[in-house]
């Protein structure tokens, strides 16, 4: 017995078939926002880092770095709302009275609490290149 295959056109075939919307995007598990929201939020929270309890000396490094590079160009690592921040500035100078570092950039000051500083290195890698 041999079978036999016939070719049609579907469209022809039955003309009353709906099309359809396409091709439909959806997000899966999307019922609850709710969720998404905390699941976000513990992401964020897992990611925070605490407080930094710095050593004396490397304390006092830090201290004596900075007054070296009064107006000059640093890269500084610090810690800032649970993350590690790394940034360029221009340092400014120390108020001992508050135990704070005097940045700036782009006219804007930024205090940083010295405890709060892992690092302070030469900077002006930028203004090199230029």
């Amino acid at each position: 017995m041999k079978l036999e295959y016939r070719q049609t056109k579907y469209k022809k075939l039955n003309s009353k078939i709906p099309k359809g919307r396409g091709m439909v995007k959806w997000m899966p598990f999307a019922t609850m926002p709710e969720q998404y929201e905390a699941i976000q939020e513990l992401i964020e929270a897992h990611n925070l880092k605490d407080v930094p309890i710095l050593p004396n000396d490397m304390l006092e490094k830090n201290e004596r770095i900075a007054k070296e590079m009064i107006g000059q160009t640093v890269i500084v690592r610090y810690w800032s709302a649970g993350q590690e921040i790394m940034m360029e500035y221009t340092l400014a100078g120390i108020h001992e009275e508050t135990e704070k570092i005097i940045f700036h950039k782009n006219n804007k000051i930024l205090p940083i609490h010295f405890y709060n500083v892992y690092e302070i290195i030469r900077g002006g890698y930028i203004d090199r290149i230029i």
